[in-house]
């Protein structure tokens, strides 16, 4: 609601703060207050509520609180998880990262005082499997990130997951390895708007007294928090999965992690 304005005595309008009657010979707070406008009540103060937040981890419904029109917004829908690896032989190529979930951060909302909205948080998806939306009522959605793409053949690669949407990083590329001849680690996933991306795995060729060869998982993308990866292994807050490497040992791919929203009033 827009602000109501006095005249001091320099002819100079000053916004109100605070508006006060008397009651009873006390002095109550105004919240709200109203003008006819052609027979109807027209709102033109209303007072400012004190600040607050509410996090959800989880589904829950948001309580808008009295006197509140407008919320701040920071939010994720899930990351995807990482794809799985290919092996033939003494070759292998590795799965993608799962990209990041949609993310926002102090984004501006209008509501209306005493509504009740509906929280739904999007979960990690597991290996190959799409994260999921995050749903905050009819406000915002945000869509969770693609699962990493699956390694082939000894030639075809897991490919990036694709990010949920704006704010969410895509996930990189697995690498691919030939007994004695290379080894390529993973690419590293991309960031988000918050989330660092993560590390590719890395690759590994040769060893003291076996041959060792690894093709590298790609790095899941960031979101809010960052994607997983060599040198962050677990996801926060809509980040992506790595993807599964393969080869002389197999490290499996990770799942994306949840979803996350804050919602602050009074602001």
């Amino acid at each position: 609601m827009g602000a109501a304005y006095v005249g001091n005595n320099n002819n100079q309008a000053r916004i109100v703060k605070n508006f006060f009657v008397s009651v009873n010979n006390t002095a109550k707070k105004v919240s709200k207050l109203y003008l006819g406008v052609n027979g109807v009540a027209k709102i033109v103060y209303r007072a400012k509520p004190p600040y607050g937040y509410q996090e959800f981890l989880s589904n829950g419904i948001f309580y808008v609180p009295k006197n509140v029109v407008q919320i701040r917004v920071t939010a994720c829908g899930a990351g995807g998880g990482g794809g799985k690896s290919f092996i033939s032989g003494y070759s292998a190529t590795a799965g993608g990262g799962g990209g990041g979930g949609a993310a926002v951060v102090n984004s501006i909302y209008k509501v209306s005082e005493n509504q009740q909205i509906s929280i739904i948080i999007g979960i990690g998806g597991t290996v190959t499997n799409d994260g999921g939306a995050t749903i905050i009522g009819s406000v915002v959605t945000l869509p969770g990130g693609k699962s990493g793409g699956n390694a082939t053949s000894e030639t075809v690669v897991g490919g990036e997951g694709a990010a949920g949407g704006l704010g969410g990083g895509a996930g990189g590329k697995g690498g691919i390895a030939k007994f004695s001849f290379s080894a390529g680690s993973g690419s590293p996933g991309i960031d988000g708007i918050q989330g660092k991306g993560g590390a590719g795995i890395p690759s590994i060729m040769g060893g003291s007294t076996l041959p060792a060869y690894q093709a590298g998982g790609g790095g899941g993308g960031g979101s809010l928090g960052d994607g997983a990866g060599n040198i962050t292994p677990t996801s926060t807050r809509g980040g992506g999965g790595y993807g599964e490497s393969n080869g002389s040992q197999t490290i499996s791919a990770k799942a994306g992690a949840n979803g996350y929203v804050k919602i602050e009033w009074g602001f």
